[in-house]
């Protein structure tokens, strides 16, 4: 990718089951709103024990102070 700006923040998404925010692995954590599953199977192929699951509303998370989206 060209151009634009650099990534502020980088989450894998592999928290455990009930967590309430994706621990970043570069920049905050970010909080997940009420559509969001941790500690879910990963998809067959994975080498993560564990993904999350995204129902798809327009429930947000918070990273810092900004409205971030997971997904």
């Amino acid at each position: 990718m060209q151009g634009g700006r650099a990534p502020v923040a980088r989450w894998k998404l592999d928290d455990a089951s009930g967590s309430r925010s994706a621990a970043a692995g570069t920049g905050v954590a970010a909080r997940a709103g009420t559509g969001v599953t941790f500690g879910v199977s990963a998809p067959a192929g994975i080498t993560t024990p564990a993904a999350v699951s995204l129902d798809g509303t327009a429930s947000s998370s918070r990273a810092g102070h900004g409205r971030k989206r997971l997904g």
